[in-house]
C-alpha cells in the first residue's frame, strides 16, 4: 500500500500524474517555496514558540496574539507539532517508520483534558469546506489515544480568523474509517492499473511536474 496523508490525498484529488510523479516515481526536483508558503512556515513557527515557549511574536504579527492566547486559556496540556503515524493495520507506530508506516498527520497544537482532546490545525490559505482532514486526524487520534472519547477538530483561518470545528466521538471511528477509506482505495486501484491520468487546471503553472517539463497536459507555463 501506498503511504497517505491528508495532503498526499488531497494531491492525487488535484492530479493523479502529479502524485505519481512526486510520490511513486520521486523523480521530481525540489521546487523553492512560494512566498505564501514561507509566510505559512513562519506562522505555524511563531505560533508554536508562543504556546509552548511564551515566546512574544515580533512586530507586524501581534494579530496571532488572540489565537495563542485563547490556545493557551484552554484547559488541558498543550502539545504542539504532535506527530502521529498509524501502520498498514491502523496500529500506531514510528512517524518515520518507513517500513511499515502507512498514514501520518502532524498536528499543529493538541490539548488534553481528561477524555477529550481538541485538534487544532493553523491554516493560512482561503477558508474551503474540505472536512478530510479533520476526519483524518480524528480517525488517527482516536487509535493512539484509547483513553480519549471525544475529539473536537479545527481549522482556524489565520488571515480571516474563522474557525472551523467538526467533533467526533469514538463511536463515529467505523464511519470516519469507511470514509477515509474510499479516498486511499482510489490511490490504491490507481497503483494497480498503473494509470494515472493528468489532469489540467489552473493550478499547472505551480506544479512541479510541469516545473520538471514532464506534463504535455499543463495549462500555462510554470512560475
Amino acid at each position: 500500500m501506498i503511504p497517505v496523508s491528508f495532503s498526499r490525498i488531497k494531491v492525487f484529488k488535484q492530479c493523479a500524474k502529479r502524485f505519481r510523479h512526486q510520490f511513486v516515481l520521486k523523480d521530481l526536483p525540489k521546487v523553492p517555496d512560494s512566498t505564501e508558503q514561507k509566510q505559512g512556515k513562519l506562522q505555524h513557527e511563531m505560533l508554536q514558540k508562543r504556546v509552548s515557549e511564551e515566546t512574544p511574536f515580533p512586530a507586524g504579527y501581534e494579530q496571532l496574539e488572540g489565537i495563542a492566547r485563547v490556545i493557551i486559556a484552554a484547559p488541558g496540556q498543550s502539545l504542539c507539532e504532535l506527530q502521529l503515524a498509524l501502520d498498514w493495520n491502523r496500529r500506531p507506530c514510528g512517524f518515520k517508520d518507513w517500513k511499515n508506516c502507512w498514514m501520518r498527520t502532524i498536528i499543529d497544537i493538541m490539548k488534553v483534558n481528561c477524555e477529550c482532546a481538541w485538534f487544532g490545525d493553523y491554516k493560512t490559505g482561503k477558508p474551503d469546506n474540505d472536512k478530510l482532514q479533520h476526519k483524518i486526524n480524528a480517525a488517527i487520534g482516536f487509535q493512539h489515544y484509547p483513553g480519549i472519547n471525544t475529539i473536537t477538530t479545527s481549522y482556524l483561518w489565520l488571515k480571516t480568523g474563522e474557525l472551523d470545528t467538526e467533533v467526533y466521538t469514538r463511536a463515529d471511528l467505523s464511519r470516519l474509517w469507511s470514509e477515509i477509506s474510499a479516498e486511499t482505495q482510489r490511490i490504491q486501484l490507481a497503483e494497480e492499473s498503473n494509470v494515472w491520468p493528468a489532469r489540467p487546471s489552473g493550478l499547472c503553472p505551480w506544479c512541479p511536474v510541469n516545473y520538471a517539463g514532464k506534463c504535455e497536459y499543463a495549462r500555462g507555463r510554470p512560475r
